[in-house]
């Protein structure tokens, strides 16, 4: 076997085919939300209707913000009570 036909690399992935953001649509996309720049649509109608689901997880780019971490609770010391 010669060194060009190696089987010791995975082959590639394949990424899923891109479909439109609307629930059941399998159109490829030919739009993209002007907000977030990533859900994308087939249309404006469809991107109209699934407005009022995709508005409350729908974040402009620089306004993404990290969830707060919360504090780490008291690590107990032995031989120390309080």
């Amino acid at each position: 076997m010669e060194p060009s036909q190696s089987s010791s690399k995975p082959a590639a992935a394949a990424k899923p085919a891109p479909y439109c953001a609307f629930p059941g649509c399998k159109v490829p996309p030919t739009k993209t939300c002007s907000r977030c720049k990533e859900t994308q649509y087939c249309s404006r109608e469809h991107q109209k209707e699934h407005w009022r689901f995709h508005k409350k997880i729908c974040v402009a780019p620089g306004k993404k913000k990290l969830a707060p971490v919360p504090p780490a609770p008291p690590v107990p010391v032995k031989g120390i009570e309080e």
